[in-house]
């Protein structure tokens, strides 16, 4: 039987544990890019910055009845 410091400890490993989990994964970034002949090459990394490649997609913003909509198409 654990005692109230015991428990407490285990709490907080429980808490810090997950608070270390939920940066980690708040940090992934992933990419997918394609080569010449079309073939998908993904990549992931950490960073605290977002991707911004758009060397293969255009995104524009319209409004449709009040809402913002992104449509993202492929450059050709």
């Amino acid at each position: 039987m654990m005692t109230g410091g015991e428990s407490m400890a285990v709490g907080s490993l429980i808490t810090s544990g997950a608070a270390l989990i939920g940066v980690v994964l708040a940090k992934c970034r992933c990419i997918y890019k394609r080569d010449q002949e079309g073939n998908c090459s993904p990549a992931c990394g950490f960073s605290d910055k977002p991707l911004n490649d758009h060397h293969e997609i255009d995104i524009f913003e319209h409004q449709i009845d009040d809402t913002p909509v992104l449509i993202i198409t492929k450059k050709t």
